[in-house]
């Protein structure tokens, strides 16, 4: 109401919360619009006293007629002439409502519209236990966790929120109704004191049916996706979110297929794919090369000689010391046993310097013993950050003189080193669509996959296709690298190739759990089973850590953006002194230098990890990871756990209990199994155009079942993309170089030859991320934007 009635979107100085501690939270709430006024709210939670201030404020708004009989905002120029009538009538308008009960100028008592004080369980109130509920939650303790796990296996989506719905209302006694669409549309309701307890309540009593159904095993664990998508199963789950089909007339459909077959898909268009030079006029069947991104041309042996004494000569001008590492004490080690094998798992600890290290180590190794020309590395990274990031420290390692021959590849910007002597970071995308014009990697003689043990769908597919050039390129070497993981499995998949341990050197540190943490900031016991994070809780410890820890920086892992947001909001409001420390939120686009900075403190979501250490760093707070926010894995634990230790003496605080550790996963499931295979096909076809999708996809270290297989399969069938014999249509080869889900670049095909591309396209860009750049660096301009769209909309 203020942002439209002002016009502007920062209204933050005539909105200001004031919190009280204590066992009641009391929040009272100053508005200076339309005339100054207080309120005052309560709860058991300081979020909760500030949205009950906030609604009796809305409740003046609404008796002063400044809100609509349905609670709807008026037009901006409407408010204008509601205050002004309000200040003809003489301040009658603003009296009828001192009348009722305003104690003092601009002071308005609340207490009875607030319930929640009231009726709390200090006041004598009892909760009401529902039975069930609680014999349910008996059988299954971690319901929320189970529920989404069991949708998310069933319907091979990474998210729950269109078949699992929470509706919780209520005062100090809960009340939430858990709307279930799978496999069939059903409902629970369940009452608790908290929110969370309600919602958990109402999930285990859903468990239980889904139990009662068979949809759990004697264990209470999820069954497999092909049992789940049986016919009669399949039916049920598919019946609300089947596409809605259109009637397109066949003399339509014919014009369309002569169309595209009119205008086949363009080398330029391949060209882009791949992220060649348009200029270097390179057709189909150019062998690309890997680091260049020019046509390939083997090196003669005079010119080779004459690379490798030019490029031993730049080593011996420039090389500089650098502090050790513990993977330095195993550098001959690691080149003897990758010079003997074609593929080498290497499990080095946190810290250790293996992602920096080792490809120095090889470069070095080939430039000393006159072999440098032939040694060309590329070294992927499954984050675009981190990629731009190492490849910057690595060149500042190796000098001036060898610096020169290290690059990166990202999508959409590149520094290229020349090739010969070369070390190219790139991201597993990148190097995926380098495979498409250079299958067989001609040029490259050590690949190394950092990060492996990240189980992205993207590196399943890649160490696909690397097993398939190290049979075909004889002079190609493959090291993966791994500070977690099973890395025996993973040797297993290469034919049992060695496994190089690398100890790390990690200063001492100390751990706190839920149970520690909660007594030192003055909370209530509790279990924690739900991983939602409780962003009070995150505030609360980390201003704990502020106030009794050592100097030093802080590195909050959180699930995604807003909690990042809300949590930075908090501080800002709580701390005693903002100037005082420096709070970075590490989003996806923020430049690579603000995560390196050294500062006081430093927030960070693990949504993008960098390689880059913070040399102030000794506290480490853990929180919970994921897209439908589920609990790590304990590999993920140690990891994070490992960063307070890197440079000096640290600790960890974990908001879960020493209980949850070891109820937690050891290894994070692998994206492959949980996320819809239609994209994937799709490229699959790309690589191995004679091959049907399933028998590539088989050779995958995880591989997916056979029935979501044929699933995808169906789907593409389906909308045009693959024929019967499982081949690329000609639709489907323009959408192969289309980075959206299918379905949605199927529409931007569609859309260029109905002459509707610029409707289609705001679309599908919506459809496919937020449409508004989600930053703090820019909140201005964002809410000016929406601002503006819902202007433009309303």
């Amino acid at each position: 109401v203020v942002q439209r009635a002002l016009k502007r979107p920062d209204v933050k100085d005539h909105i200001v919360y004031q919190s009280s501690d204590g066992a009641l939270k009391k929040t009272t709430l100053q508005i200076h619009w339309p005339k100054t006024i207080q309120v005052e709210g309560y709860g058991s939670k300081k979020i909760d006293a500030e949205r009950h201030a906030a609604a009796n404020a809305c409740k003046l708004l609404k008796e002063w007629g400044l809100l609509g009989p349905h609670n709807q905002l008026f037009p901006t120029q409407d408010y204008e002439e509601l205050v002004e009538r309000l200040d003809q009538t003489g301040g009658a308008g603003w009296r009828e409502l001192n009348e009722e009960g305003e104690k003092a100028e601009g002071t308005m008592d609340c207490t009875n519209f607030v319930s929640a004080a009231q009726n709390s369980p200090r006041a004598g109130h009892r909760e009401v236990l529902d039975t069930g509920a609680a014999r349910a939650l008996t059988q299954f303790p971690q319901p929320k966790y189970l529920l989404s796990k069991v949708i998310q296996i069933a319907t091979s989506s990474a998210t729950v929120t269109d078949c699992v719905r929470y509706i919780t209302d209520g005062g100090s006694v809960k009340t939430c109704r858990l709307e279930l669409q799978w496999p069939s549309p059903m409902s629970f309701s369940a009452s608790g004191r908290r929110k969370s307890d309600a919602e958990r309540r109402a999930a285990a009593l859903a468990c239980q049916r889904l139990k009662e159904l068979g949809f759990l095993d004697k264990r209470n664990r999820p069954l497999t996706h092909a049992t789940y998508n049986q016919t009669a199963v399949k039916a049920l789950s598919m019946k609300e979110r089947r596409p809605t089909k259109l009637h397109i007339p066949s003399g339509l459909r014919q014009r369309i297929q002569e169309y595209l077959l009119q205008y086949p898909v363009s080398e330029a268009a391949h060209r882009d794919s791949l992220d060649i030079d348009a200029d270097l006029g390179l057709g189909y069947d150019t062998v690309v090369d890997a680091i260049t991104g020019r046509e390939y041309t083997a090196l003669g042996e005079a010119e080779a000689e004459r690379l490798s004494e030019q490029l031993r000569g730049m080593w011996e001008r420039s090389r500089p010391e650098l502090s050790q590492l513990p993977v330095d004490s195993q550098r001959e080690a690691l080149l003897s046993v990758i010079e003997e094998n074609r593929v080498v798992v290497v499990s080095g600890a946190t810290g250790c310097g293996k992602t920096t290290r080792i490809p120095q180590f090889i470069l070095e190794h080939y430039v000393t013993g006159g072999r440098g020309a032939v040694c060309n590395v590329v070294v992927t990274q499954p984050r675009r950050l981190s990629a731009v990031s190492v490849a910057q420290r690595v060149r500042e390692e190796l000098g001036s003189g060898l610096g020169r021959r290290v690059g990166y590849q990202v999508r959409l910007e590149s520094r290229l080193p020349p090739s010969g002597g070369a070390l190219l970071f790139c991201t597993v995308g990148v190097l995926l669509r380098k495979l498409q014009g250079n299958a067989r990697l001609e040029g490259l003689s050590h690949v190394l996959v950092d990060e492996v043990h990240e189980c992205d769908v993207n590196t399943d597919f890649l160490l696909v296709l690397l097993r398939q050039a190290l049979t075909v390129n004889p002079r190609l070497h493959l090291v993966l690298m791994s500070a977690t993981g099973d890395t025996q499995r993973l040797a297993r998949y290469f034919g049992d190739c060695p496994i190089v341990h690398v100890p790390g050197f990690l200063h001492p540190v100390t751990e706190h759990y839920l149970e520690d943490i909660l007594p030192a900031i003055g909370g209530s016991k509790g279990t924690r089973e739900d991983p939602t994070p409780d962003l009070e809780l995150v505030t609360d410890t980390i201003l704990h850590i502020d106030a009794s820890g050592e100097p030093g920086g802080i590195l909050c892992f959180l699930p995604g953006w807003q909690e990042i947001r809300g949590v930075q909001h908090q501080l800002e409001e709580r701390l005693s002194n903002p100037k005082s420390c420096i709070i970075l939120p590490g989003e996806p686009h923020s430049p690579p230098h603000i995560h390196a900075h050294h500062t006081p403190h430093t927030q960070r979501t693990h949504i993008h990890h960098t390689h880059c250490t913070v040399n102030s760093l000794y506290s480490i707070f853990c929180e919970v990871s994921c897209l439908d926010t589920v609990w790590v894995s304990r590999a993920n634990v140690w990891q994070r756990r490992g960063r307070a230790g890197r440079c000096q003496p640290g600790h960890v605080y974990h908001l879960f209990p020493r209980a949850r550790l070891q109820a937690m996963e050891e290894f994070q499931t692998p994206e492959i199994l949980r996320s819809p295979l239609d994209s994937v096909l799709l490229q699959a076809k790309l690589h191995a155009p004679d091959m049907t999708v399933g028998d590539f996809l088989s050779k995958a270290m995880n591989s997916p079942e056979p029935a979501a297989v044929s699933e995808a399969v169906r789907n593409l069938q389906e909308i045009g993309v693959l024929d019967e014999q499982e081949g690329l249509t000609v639709l489907g080869q323009r959408l192969a170089h289309i980075s959206s889900e299918p379905r949605l670049a199927k529409a931007i095909v569609l859309a260029c030859v109905f002459r509707c591309l610029s409707p289609v396209l705001a679309i599908v860009a919506c459809l496919t991320r937020e449409p508004f750049l989600n930053s703090l660096l820019n909140r201005t301009e964002v809410e000016v934007g929406v601002l503006w769209a819902g202007t433009g909309w309303e």
